[in-house]
């Protein structure tokens, strides 16, 4: 009974860890890029931006968003 318990712990362990390598593998997402609120206002204007989150936090509003291209 040992035995198979400790199997099935090893073979669980190596599904985690094969599963861990392939989502870190998979991340495809490109890195943020921080504007400051004057760079943001100018291409929101000039219509490069294509949406727009906004997130309230206490007083503070995050505004994050995706570019075109």
């Amino acid at each position: 009974m040992k035995q198979i318990f400790r199997s099935k712990i090893f073979y669980l362990i190596i599904f985690l860890v094969s599963l861990g390598i392939v989502l870190v593998c998979n991340n495809d997402e490109e890195p943020a890029e921080k504007l400051t609120a004057e760079e943001f206002f100018t291409t929101l204007e000039d219509g490069k931006v294509t949406s727009i989150e906004l997130e309230q936090q206490k007083s503070v509003i995050e505004i994050s968003g995706q570019l075109a291209g």
